[in-house]
């Protein structure tokens, strides 16, 4: 909308201002709303999938205003906004492989123009549909295969007018020169022009191809063939939630089987929602937290409850391996041995360059939910062993870093992290977790800074965990953190400041009043270090700090 106010203030106002002229902004601008109408139109009809089920006036308007959303909007850390500008420019080269630099060519030869209002208004333009998604919170290949399209479009429209300036260059050059010349002047420019969307389709069409793609089809077929009737299946994705929901409404595939989004808890219109605590809408549980952990122990007594979560690991449950999924026990029962279970998916002899990450994540994911397992039994090592395995496969030769499911697997690799640093691998954990990156710029792990400050890397300890400070700021254990590192540096002042900040956000945490008080004898404050460790023993009397 500024963009268009800024063309419109650039534009003489007579003609705006014209009844003609008001009657068309109006008929276009109800036109444009159409989309919002339907909305509640299609509620109505009560479809299978209905998010937000926009049926009334307050649903309709939270529906609009992305009510179940907002908590990332503008909520992107400020301090690492020009590295994710910055890389931004880079994926222009993998939307529009070998003739991005038309774009730029396009944008400079735009302002040649006398009047400056096109160009400016295309800036204002591609900036403000930019900006916004860049404010995001969300995982950077997300934002790429989602959000950034809308200038993607914009940026085409300035190489629309990079390749018409180098046709208008080719005419003029040769206007005065022998005809044959200027056609063959024109046809060259041309023909370079058909030759870059051309060269790009032939190389990167069978990476792309779908004619043959049914990963999502056969991993949901094997979730739901698995699960037994009348159970639970708890997802944490879209990427493996929607794919049994299809199953089940179009196909009519194991409906007898419950399939459950908990990220999705309090959403009207979403289903299952006789099975949720009571959550508000705006704040949904993501798997691990307490609202999750509160959901299945409501369950898991009564009915068989599964999830599809490889980095949902909580010790006092049982759990049993099946393959794409896990079966979660109460820890006073004894979990049965598990039945035959098969994994069949097809595509899996496929060349691994020609998948994208979604294939990938269906082909591993049986494998990621083994290290699961073997993580619950405590044997690190072999879990280690499978996650340096899948990890690999997942990164190696991928073609663009989109879609959910680079999210999925760089939290696989802090899961890594932190298995690494229980067996003391401090090394192994510097050196592959920042791997992740590859697949998720933003990446940040606790587990990773604790191995960085084990290995002597204070400096880069704190960094990461400035990072992660900057995404949560009001996490305890990552403040505490922070004041150990600056605890073994001697920086006593700064590390009080880190600590009493984790002491505020969680008062009943012992080990932040014990090592404040650590900080108070760094800086010969006695008494005050006598107060916090009185507290820690208050707190913590069978001395377990």
């Amino acid at each position: 909308l500024p963009a268009f106010l800024f063309f419109a203030a650039d534009t003489d106002w007579r003609s705006i201002i014209s009844l003609r002229n008001i009657t068309r902004i109006v008929v276009y601008f109800l036109l444009g709303l159409l989309p919002f109408l339907y909305e509640p139109i299609a509620a109505l009809q009560k479809p299978e999938y209905n998010y937000g089920d926009p049926s009334t006036l307050t649903r309709w308007f939270h529906h609009m205003t992305l009510y179940y959303q907002q908590g990332g909007l503008f909520s992107y850390p400020l301090s690492l906004f020009p590295n994710r500008l910055w890389r931004y420019f880079g994926t222009l080269n993998t939307e529009f492989p070998y003739f991005a630099w038309l774009g730029g060519l396009g944008f400079l030869s735009s302002f040649r123009k006398r009047s400056k209002k096109y160009p400016l208004f295309l800036i204002l333009l591609f900036l403000l549909a930019l900006f916004p998604a860049m404010t995001y919170n969300q995982n950077e290949p997300v934002l790429r295969a989602h959000f950034y399209y809308p200038s993607y479009l914009i940026f085409s429209l300035w190489i629309g007018i990079g390749a018409a300036y180098l046709i208008r260059l080719a005419s003029q050059w040769s206007a005065n020169r022998d005809y044959l010349v200027e056609v063959v002047a024109l046809s060259l420019i041309v023909i370079l022009l058909f030759m870059f969307p051309a060269l790009s389709a032939t190389i990167h069409y069978k990476k792309v191809d779908k004619s043959n793609y049914y990963y999502a089809y056969d991993m949901a077929q094997n979730i739901l063939d698995t699960a037994e009737p009348g159970s639970i299946v708890l997802f944490d994705s879209d990427n493996t939630y929607f794919p049994c929901r299809y199953l089940q409404v179009v196909e009519n595939v194991h409906v007898d089987v419950r399939v459950v989004h908990p990220h999705s808890a309090g959403v009207p219109g979403f289903g299952n929602e006789d099975l949720w605590v009571h959550i508000p809408s705006n704040c949904r549980p993501m798997p691990g937290d307490k609202d999750y952990i509160k959901l299945v122990e409501s369950l898991f007594h009564t009915v068989p409850v599964y999830h599809t979560t490889p980095f949902v690991i909580i010790p006092n449950w049982k759990q049993v391996w099946y393959g794409y999924l896990i079966r979660v026990y109460p820890g006073d029962v004894e979990p049965e041995p598990a039945y035959d279970f098969s994994i069949d998916i097809r595509g899996e002899d496929q060349p691994l360059a020609d998948l994208d990450s979604d294939a990938r994540e269906a082909l591993l994911l049986p494998a990621a939910l083994a290290a699961n397992q073997e993580v619950w039994q405590t044997n690190y090592r072999k879990a280690s062993g499978i996650y340096r395995e899948i990890t690999d496969l997942f990164i190696d030769d991928l073609y663009v870093p989109t879609l959910f499911s680079c999210e999925t697997y760089s939290f696989l690799f802090d899961v890594w992290g932190q298995v690494l640093n229980l067996i003391g691998e401090f090394q192994q954990t510097v050196r592959v977790l920042p791997r992740a990156k590859n697949i998720n710029p933003d990446f940040i792990s606790l587990a990773l800074a604790k191995a960085l400050s084990q290995t002597g890397n204070q400096v880069l300890a704190l960094t990461e965990l400035d990072n992660y400070l900057a995404f949560y700021p009001e996490n305890a254990t990552a403040r505490m953190e922070k004041g150990i590192v600056l605890l073994t540096i001697g920086n006593y002042e700064n590390a009080i400041g880190e600590f009493r900040e984790a002491v505020r956000i969680d008062s009943a945490n012992p080990n932040s009043q014990y090592f404040l008080g650590l900080a108070f004898l760094g800086i010969g404050n006695v008494e005050d270090a006598i107060e916090q460790f009185n507290t820690t023993i208050e707190l913590d009397p069978a001395h377990k700090v």
